[in-house]
């Protein structure tokens, strides 16, 4: 009994190793994991740019914000001095 199951194991997996049919699933399947991580990664610095460009033009923003007011602060003083 235990010999008959290992030659149906053998001559299945002699079966599968002869077979041709369906290469291009196991190569489409095989493809399809690089290609979902790299569109991934894609994903991922995409956002990651977004986020940065976001922080650079919040920066910007209080810097002009900051020189505006330091502006407006030295030209009052000037005024009060002036008084």
């Amino acid at each position: 009994m235990r010999t008959k199951a290992i030659f149906r194991r053998n001559v299945a997996l002699k079966n599968f190793s002869a077979a041709r049919r369906g290469n291009v699933a196991i190569a489409f399947a095989l493809a399809s994991v690089f290609v979902i991580g790299m569109v991934g990664f894609a994903v991922d610095y995409s956002r990651a740019n977004s986020v940065k460009a976001n922080l650079q033009a919040t920066l910007d923003s209080t810097a002009l914000m900051l020189s505006k007011k330091a502006a407006t602060d030295c030209n009052q003083r000037r005024t009060d001095a002036s008084s």
